[in-house]
């Protein structure tokens, strides 16, 4: 338990708001309590307030990517005495940090596994090697289930055991969490378990029902998802949701889109479990970011996002073009 000599008298947690953070956030409490902790829970629609970090202080960022700047800006507040340690497991987001060669960070950066399993095996003297060269199984021996659970689904592992489970959690939990509710979760998690159970049926049936409506298709330009050909879309205009509202579509197409307006900005989400196809690229063209499996971007407009109502190829060069992409 090396690194735990590093603690300060204060210590900051920046996560993000989804399962994953909560539980990656609910590890760091666990291991230093709550009395010297400070705990933000963030999204990507607002900017974090770092100016609360003092000199000495010990900072963590678990599954959510702050831009380099930020990171600079964050080792200057907390200075030679402090820490900042990143374990975070979103691509885009680790090439802009590895493209930094004056720019250093502790921690774990993986795609191997989601952010709270990382901050759990730096608490527990496992590397970015170790973890890369370690099979799925070993590790998976050495976690308490919560974290399997959380892993299996913030991760996408589709054929992990712990796959089913970790939908009917994320159903029950995830659009209600908490620090306290997430402590309850670990204490009683086959309750939590069994009742979102219940409520994926209910969706299930919600949903169908919603596509049968308003779900419709789109030929995408292949070169938004790295691939040379046209890619299927099938999108709904529906906030608050993610690829399990699509039911049978994920299979059906390559790409599955939800979108919706909040009165400022469109938020825009993009799933897909073809192994061609890269979610991340097309994030990441359009001013966003995340993995390929899912990602995700905004657009500040009052009009529905461009790229979805045309097929004019032309309109991902200008969006490339606008992020300093070319």
């Amino acid at each position: 338990m090396g690194n735990l000599e590093r603690r300060s008298d204060m210590v900051h947690i920046f996560t993000h708001n989804d399962l994953d953070g909560y539980a990656a956030g609910y590890v760091i409490l666990q291991t230093f309590g709550k009395e010297n902790c400070e705990i933000t829970h963030l999204n990507y629609e607002k900017e974090p307030a770092l100016e609360k970090v003092k000199l000495g202080d010990t900072v963590y960022i678990t599954d959510y990517s702050f831009t380099n700047d930020q990171f600079r800006q964050l080792l200057n507040l907390v200075g030679d005495d402090g820490h900042v340690i990143w374990c975070d497991h979103h691509i885009t987001a680790i090439n802009r940090y590895q493209n930094e060669d004056d720019l250093y960070l502790e921690g774990i950066r993986s795609t191997k596994y989601c952010g709270a399993v990382l901050i759990w095996c730096y608490f527990n003297n496992f590397d970015t090697e170790d973890i890369e060269n370690m099979s799925y199984d070993l590790l998976c021996g050495y976690l308490p289930k919560y974290l399997r659970i959380v892993d299996a689904w913030d991760t996408w592992k589709l054929d992990s055991k712990y796959r089913e489970d970790a939908e009917a959690l994320n159903t029950s939990v995830g659009s209600r969490l908490s620090e306290e509710l997430f402590e309850e979760v670990v204490n009683n998690l086959q309750k939590y378990i069994d009742t979102g159970k219940q409520y994926i049926d209910f969706r299930n049936q919600w949903s169908k029902q919603f596509r049968d409506k308003y779900m419709f298709e789109k030929m995408l330009p292949g070169s938004m998802f790295n691939v040379n050909r046209k890619v299927t879309a099938a999108i709904l205009n529906l906030g608050c949701a993610n690829s399990t509202y699509f039911g049978e579509a994920v299979e059906q197409y390559d790409v599955c889109i939800t979108m919706c307006f909040n009165g400022t900005f469109w938020n825009v989400s993009l799933y897909s479990n073809k192994e061609d196809i890269d979610c991340s690229h097309c994030a990441t063209i359009l001013g966003g970011g995340g993995h390929k499996g899912a990602a995700g971007c905004t657009f500040e407009q009052i009009t529905p996002p461009a790229f979805i109502l045309n097929d004019d190829e032309e309109i991902i060069v200008k969006e490339k073009k606008k992020n300093g992409k070319i």
